[in-house]
């Protein structure tokens, strides 16, 4: 893809030089070495660890890495095996800016001795304006002949910015960054709510490459609303009009209509 672009580098806190600890399985090289004594290696992944090679290598700090490259994130993956706060703390503030959305994969014990586990990262943010509206705990079962016996090896979690949950406060620049965030990662209770409050935002966003998509599941989930026999049909008819300046698609063209089947 012509618009993806690769890097490769190291991002802590500060820029030095590092020991980095190549384990067989490449999914598991980090900075921090593997605590045996942790469930997951200890019970659940002992085969995954062998081979640990070391290599010396010089890391970057983030904000140097941003400047450097002219980077402005809107929405920051982490899932870099216990070096999320290193990489957070090397973040200047006006480099969270920009930022809609922060996604973070932790543990809720340490896997690698010195590790951040998901307790830390979750503070960190709620310092810097982030609040977290969804999380997913992430099991790994111990008894593979009983269903309910996991252990809660971590957490899965969304973090947004906390003055974006309240959208009239925002710029209309902001609102249709923020509904694209919402719709990418799958909230849509927070979608549907800047939906229902400012539904003409549709009109100053024609030329965004989400909104075909958007407009498409907003139809669809319309017509489903429409069966409930408390929901008024013409309010609803009236929400898609003025988002949208067509009427909605009614479900008999569902089969027929490109509408729903681009």
């Amino acid at each position: 893809e012509k618009n993806v672009k690769l890097y490769c580098a190291f991002l802590a806190n500060e820029s030095k030089k590092i020991d980095l600890f190549i384990p067989e399985h490449r999914g598991y090289v980090g900075s921090n070495k593997i605590n045996k004594n942790s469930i997951w290696f200890g019970k659940l992944r002992k085969n995954e660890i062998k081979k640990v090679k070391i290599k010396k290598i010089k890391t970057q700090k983030s904000s140097d890495f941003i400047k450097i490259n002219k980077i402005s994130p809107n929405i920051i993956k982490l899932d870099i095996e216990g070096g999320e706060l290193s990489f957070l703390q090397g973040l200047k503030d006006k480099d969270f800016l920009n930022t809609t959305a922060i996604l973070t994969e932790l543990e809720n014990h340490p896997t690698y001795i010195n590790q951040s586990v998901h307790s830390d990262i979750h503070n960190f943010l709620l310092s810097k304006g982030f609040l977290a509206v969804k999380m997913s705990i992430l099991e790994e079962k111990l008894n593979i002949f009983h269903k309910d016996d996991f252990v809660p090896e971590g957490i899965s979690s969304i973090y947004l910015k906390k003055n974006f949950l309240n959208p009239k406060y925002l710029n209309d620049s902001d609102k249709i960054n923020l509904l694209n965030v919402c719709y990418i990662l799958d909230l849509y209770g927070i979608f549907f709510d800047i939906f229902s409050k400012d539904p003409t935002i549709f009109k100053r966003n024609k030329n965004n490459i989400y909104n075909q998509h958007i407009k498409k599941m907003v139809g669809t989930h319309i017509n489903e609303l429409q069966k409930d026999i408390t929901m008024n049909k013409k309010y609803l008819y009236n929400l898609y009009k003025k988002a949208f300046s067509s009427d909605l698609p009614r479900l008999n063209k569902f089969n027929e209509d490109n509408f729903f089947n681009d």
